[in-house]
């Protein structure tokens, strides 16, 4: 079993943590005399020694004036002096030192080695601040009739951020506050939700007077002849089958009116109308914009989702569909908005008026939060047209413009009003501001934000030479700008300190306050480093950045080929304070981990560990695509996923199945509310705890409390994710979605779920928008997911999804038949085992456990396949540490499925499986990111096994382009002696009607380690007895009687300490 560091404090100046080969500290390095001291300080002289800390007697010697003369001070010096034993120290004195440059650090500033570094620190901590920023000065002219004061700012050029005595001043926005919003303040929602049989919704009608009516309903649909499975009831009367429902389009943003109804008798009062949906062969999903009834039977086809005037004395009641009273949705309802929708929108916007002012003046322009509300963009001004109120962008946005997209426009002298904000006309060089009441600005200080980057530690990624063991301890980190837009608007790549293939480096105990960026940023090749014991505040974008060649979902940032496979790694985020964030830039995370090169997916990841993260608009830790190997553990992150949607608290979206294990440990998390935001006042809560996006796999979930999320926790498309002894409160749900039909072999043990406010949601729901797929999570739920022993609690009921199940409708189903449906307390944690987390000890100064970094790698085939004949192809790996591995095999799409066996020689035997591959590309052609699992399976160290891949068909075989190994993660668990996962194995998997081979069932631990099966209750399942059974006998207790030809799939059901889990089937071929 992998060591464990246990009872590490992370908290600066104390403790370590293993990472790779090496030790990284959690805190500053012991204390060491420095061989070399070098001082700064505002009363020094870039012409003097530095050697001194004040100046001398007469002058003619003392410290330094600035750091960037303290840098070519020391490599000066280094040219006729060797590094010194202990390093060289460079302390910077109190005061505050303006920086005309970035401070830029090359390889030959580095250290020797953890003994002798070089170490750059503020003398007295966070006393010595190194500045971006242009102090602006001058003298401001009078108020005008407005009590606007103007100052010339000559040079200053456009910029967007100003800090007015330390604090943010707004840019003049209209509105003031609050936003605008594409299509109108109050667009027009609809109701999604009535998808198959089963759905429905009821509404309440007041008609005003007796007579008949025509019912209209408008619909967002891509079925044709809708009418076939939706119905109506009236007052609980027959069920009626509506008239031709139009198609509306093929987006569901489009609505259409269809009269469904006609001469529907009606008296004054009021009413009762239920739609539902009978669908059953397939997916038939319908959403509802509005029911209107109508005495007018003449009523004129409404345009779109624009309803005719009202004739005269015509009675006309018009219920939106978004107001109903009840209802069932076997995909949740939900309101989205459709006013304005155009697919290809990027440049236009329309509001409810526009001001020509928006589009002449040159300073304007306009920031959007565009997409699915992930990120804001900003724009200038082509022109409006104040009679419809659109708005025509300069140049596309990124992300599309759709309904509700909100928007401010800024930067126009009319619309100052506000105090507080301020103008800046670019030609003019002038700066209007508004003062507060009772503020004089000739008394204040206003600072501009000029550089991108304060200091930056520049390795050469071409020629390998890297920045190595330099420090920077205790600084203050200010005024730092940014670009006025980025070509992938979810990465800001501009931040105070930049770590650029730089490793074995430290930065701790600094502030970084009143940037627009990032707060620090790790990009390239930049590993083996720590980020401890940081305060990073009021802050732009996010806290921590970490970048490899190719941004977000693919943009090549940088095109050289030398450092396309770079990634940093192995790095510790440790005991960081990060806060207030967002204040610029909204797609920003505390700590963000961005995409790593596929060849990368397999590695060691980096340690994100006793943070405090808390007030941001989106995640606090993001994880992105490629991301394996991490280990998140120990954070408090409190108030995050504010202002944007479909986020989470913690965000691991790696968007393939094929990626080295992750652990996600013992964080504390409280509110994640989400807000996708639909109009002036109406939101959408869509914001998560824990959120496993993008088919994320692999991942241990363990321990972690999540309070106040709109969903604690999310699984999409994801395999292999195990949820282990959290708790899910207030509300409690958990889900499980998929739309590829990836999902697979997820598991819950030991967690408490509970929401006695309500029992408004299910406690876990089983969803994916595939028919077929969706029937299976309805029948089968253990197909995706296996559930034991858990606290489950709503009131007045908990229930499940698909099916609104009872909880003992759940159980029927063999899911948490060993949990309980009781209240959380003693009683009913002792009845499943669960251990009350200490949320307490969480965020800076931690007490930790977390395995060793390099234990969380993945292996890979280490020799390339041997083509046995055309129709066979057989790897052989070699495996460094034995133990059970999950296996892989990632495989090209055919044009035409085709039947694969898979034979895999291990420590236990042979074990046959089958697989047949979708047609086509769809979403697993082989460049991209899928494997399909083939099994887990225990192989010792070294060489020996082997994985043999044959085609038995007529067609050509697409044999596996990669196989891939990724070892059970083997750490203290809640699960540590718990049966976890077993494994089947034949001696032979091939035999002859009347053979017999021996065939063996280990048990794995939740720990990775083999379990002792001696009181296990182990029973054996056939597909078809015809051809195989299993029988007693033989050495291993058991044998594989082969009783005609055929193939058969032969599978264990053990039982260990009242658990009992299924392996895989194995195949077995008989031939005559």
């Amino acid at each position: 079993m992998t060591t464990e560091l246990s009872r590490r404090t992370l908290l600066r100046g104390v403790g370590a943590v293993a990472v790779g080969s090496g030790l990284l500290g959690l805190g500053a390095l012991p204390a060491h005399a420095a061989g070399k001291t070098f001082y700064v300080a505002t009363d020094g002289d870039d012409g003097w020694t530095g050697e001194h800390p004040s100046p001398q007697p007469g002058a003619t010697t003392g410290p330094l004036r600035s750091p960037q003369g303290a840098l070519n001070a020391v490599r000066t010096w280094l040219n006729s002096h060797a590094l010194p034993a202990g390093g060289i120290e460079v302390v910077v004195r109190p005061g505050t030192y303006y920086l005309d440059a970035p401070l830029t650090f090359g390889p030959q500033d580095s250290g020797a080695d953890a003994a002798s570094p070089v170490v750059w620190r503020s003398e007295v901590p966070g006393a010595a601040v190194l500045s971006g920023g242009r102090v602006l000065s001058g003298t401001w002219g009078a108020p005008d009739a407005d009590g606007i004061r103007s100052l010339s700012v000559p040079g200053a050029g456009r910029f967007r951020t100003l800090f007015v005595d330390g604090v943010r001043a707004p840019l003049v926005r209209y509105p003031a506050t609050g936003n605008l919003y594409h299509g109108g303040q109050y667009p027009n929602l609809i109701l999604a939700g009535l998808a198959r049989s089963g759905d429905y919704v009821d509404y309440t009608v007041d008609a005003p007077v007796t007579g008949t009516y025509d019912l209209w309903l408008g619909v967002s649909t891509g079925y044709e002849n809708s009418q076939t499975w939706l119905r109506l009831r009236i007052d609980g009367g027959p069920t009626l089958t509506p008239g031709t429902i139009a198609k509306s389009d093929d987006d569901f943003r489009v609505v259409r009116y269809s009269r469904v109804l006609t001469g529907q008798s009606l008296t004054a009062g009021t009413h009762t109308v239920r739609v539902s949906n009978i669908r059953t062969a397939a997916e038939g999903r319908v959403h509802l914009d509005a029911l209107v009834f109508t005495t007018n039977s003449a009523m004129a086809q409404p345009d779109g989702e624009i309803l005719p005037a009202p004739a005269v004395g015509e009675q006309r009641v018009v219920v939106d569909a978004v107001d109903y009273v009840a209802g069932y949705s076997s995909i949740e309802f939900q309101r989205i908005a459709v006013t304005g929708w155009d697919p290809n929108n990027h440049q236009t916007l329309k509001a409810e008026f526009a001001r020509q002012p928006w589009a002449d003046d040159p300073e304007a322009f306009v920031e959007v939060v565009s997409g699915f509300q992930y990120f804001n963009e900003r724009r200038d001004i082509d022109s409006v047209d104040t009679s419809t109120g659109e708005i025509q962008l300069a140049a596309p946005t990124t992300g599309r413009l759709e309904p509700a997209s909100p928007f401010t426009v800024r930067g126009v002298r009319t619309e100052l009003k506000v105090p507080g904000q301020w103008y800046l006309s670019t030609a003019d060089e002038r700066l209007d501001y508004l003062p507060p009441a009772g503020q004089d600005p000739a008394t204040q200080e206003f600072v501009v934000p000029v550089l991108n980057r304060l200091v930056v530690l520049a390795g050469d990624g071409v020629t390998g030479a890297r920045v190595r063991w330099l420090t920077l301890r205790d600084f203050t980190f200010t005024h730092c700008a940014t670009a006025e837009s980025y070509p992938e608007p979810r990465v800001v790549t501009d931040a105070a300190v930049v770590l650029d293939c730089a490793s074995d480096s430290r930065i701790e105990g600094c502030h970084v306050t009143a940037v627009d960026g990032y707060g620090i940023w790790l990009h390239l090749d930049s590993c083996d480093n720590v980020v401890d014991g940081n305060l990073i505040d009021d802050i732009g974008a996010g806290g921590i950045l970490l970048t490899s060649a190719r941004l977000g979902y693919g943009y090549e940032y940088d095109a050289r080929d030398e450092v396309e496979d770079f990634a940093p790694l192995r790095n510790a985020l440790t005991g960081n304070t990060i806060r207030d964030g967002g204040r610029v830039w909204l797609c920003a995370a505390g700590i963000n981990l961005d995409s790593r090169p596929p060849s990368t997916v397999y590695a060691a990841g980096n340690l994100v560990a006793g943070n405090l993260i808390e007030n941001l608009p989106r995640q606090g830790v993001f994880a992105f695509r490629n991301q394996g190997g991490n280990i998140i553990a120990y954070n408090r992150i409190q108030d995050v996923v504010l202002s944007t949607a479909d986020a989470g608290a913690i965000n691991i979206a790696t968007m393939t199945n094929l990626s080295a294990p992750s652990l996600v440990r013992h964080n504390v998390i409280v509110d994640a509310p989400g807000m996708l935001r639909l109009g002036t006042g109406v939101s959408r809560p869509f914001g998560f705890g824990l959120y496993a996006d993008h088919s994320t796999s692999n991942v241990w979930w363990e321990r972690n409390s999540v309070t106040g999320a709109s969903l604690p926790m999310l699984v999409h498309a994801g395999q292999f994710n195990a949820l282990v002894g959290n708790e899910f409160l207030n509300p409690h749900q958990v889900w499980f979605v998929d739309t590829d039909e990836h999902m697979r072999d997820n598991r819950m043990r030991r967690n408490v779920l509970s929401d006695p406010s309500a029992a408004t949601q299910p406690a876990v729901r089983l969803f994916s928008p595939v028919f077929a797929f969706q029937n299976l999570l309805t029948a089968n739920p253990r197909a995706v997911l296996e559930s034991e022993r858990n606290v489950l609690w709503s009131d007045p009921a908990v229930w499940f999804e698909p099916g609104r199940r009872t909880f003992a409708a759940w159980q029927a189903l063999v899911v948490d038949v060993g949990s309980v449906n009781a209240v959380p307390g003693s009683t009913s944690y002792a009845a499943v085992g669960f251990q009350p987390i200490d949320t307490a000890n969480a965020g800076p100064g931690a007490v930790t456990t977390v395995p060793v970094l390099a234990s969380m790698a993945a292996v890979t085939t280490t020799a390339p396949p041997v083509a046995v004949d055309t129709k066979t192809t057989r790897y052989s790996p070699t495996f460094g540490q034995e133990g059970a591995y999950r296996v892989y095999a990632r495989r090209s799409s055919s044009t035409a499925p085709q039947a694969l066996r898979i034979l895999v020689e291990h420590a236990d035997g042979q074990s046959m499986s089958v697989y047949s591959e979708w047609s086509g590309t769809g979403r697993n052609p082989e460049y991209t990111r899928f494997g399909v699992y083939v099994g887990t399976y225990r192989f010792n160290a070294g060489a020996g096994h082997h994985v043999t891949f044959s085609q038995p068909g007529t067609a050509t075989p697409v044999m596996p382009s990669e196989l891939v190994f990724i070892r059970v993660p083997q750490f203290q668990t809640a699960t540590a002696g718990e049966l976890w996962d077993a494994v089947t194995a034949v001696g032979a998997a091939t035999l002859t009607v009347g053979a017999t081979t021996p065939v063996i069932t280990r048990g794995l631990l939740g720990d990775g380690t083999l379990a002792d099966l001696t009181g296990a209750s182990i029973s054996y399942g056939s597909d078809n007895s015809a051809v195989a059974t299993v029988v007693t006998g033989g050495p291993t207790g058991h044998l594989v009687d082969a009783g005609g030809a055929g193939t058969a799939r032969i599978w264990a059901a053990v039982t260990l300490n009242g658990l009992t889990v299924r392996s895989r089937p194995v195949t077995v071929v008989v031939e005559p």
